[in-house]
């Protein structure tokens, strides 16, 4: 007799839900963890970022590298010269910086989470719909 379909689609499911937004970003951080302390101190690497951002910016705004951009149609795009400077440094409320780090960290959280998730299908569910026995014959 053959075990009800949907507790082990639910099962399936809960696993693919729990590697794609638990185990791979943990993984992943750990990853990221381990090359930033490869590299030197993960602790003074920061402390040297925050005083990038906040060397020469009045209080209560940090510098942010702003490109400038051309009005083409209703896309921007770079300026054609490329004597212009890359980016110029603009100080910019601490909200508004936090509002997009925090934007910014969700969509590559939300983009890890859906290559786990289509990692672990790509994975797990081909050898879920057919079982071959020892002998080579399909189940």
């Amino acid at each position: 007799m053959n075990p009800p379909r949907i507790p082990r689609f639910l099962r399936m499911a809960w696993r693919c839900a729990f590697f794609s937004t638990i185990t791979a970003p943990g993984i992943f951080l750990f990853a990221l963890l381990c090359m930033l302390a490869v590299a030197g101190s993960p602790s003074a690497q920061m402390l040297d970022a925050a005083r990038a951002i906040t060397r020469q910016a009045p209080a209560g705004s940090v510098m942010m590298c702003i490109t400038p951009t051309v009005q083409v149609g209703n896309a921007d795009t770079p300026p054609p010269s490329a004597a212009d400077p890359a980016c110029t440094g603009k100080a910019v409320d601490v909200a508004v910086w936090a509002k997009g780090i925090d934007r910014l960290l969700w969509q590559c959280y939300l983009a890890l989470v859906f290559l786990a998730a289509g990692l672990w299908l790509f994975v797990e569910l081909p050898w879920r719909s057919t079982k071959i026995s020892p002998q080579g014959v399909k189940c």
